[in-house]
């Protein structure tokens, strides 16, 4: 595996606002907002780090969120 350096994991709702962010690369994200379960539909994904050769990563998509 890759060393991982400088993480940052954002999760915007579908108006574009940054509902979660973490720079633990263990730290995942629960489906919540301040304790409270998001709504059902897809949320976009952001994730950014580092590798062992300081090569930058930028990964975007979409998560779909069923209850």
């Amino acid at each position: 595996g890759r060393c991982i350096s400088t993480f940052n994991l954002q999760i915007f709702n579908r108006w574009g606002e940054k509902i979660f962010m973490t720079t633990d690369l263990e730290t995942g994200w629960d489906t919540k907002v301040n304790g409270e379960p998001v709504d059902m539909g897809n949320y976009i994904y952001k994730v950014s780090f580092y590798d062992q050769l300081n090569k930058y990563y930028l990964k975007t998509g979409s998560i779909l969120v069923i209850r």
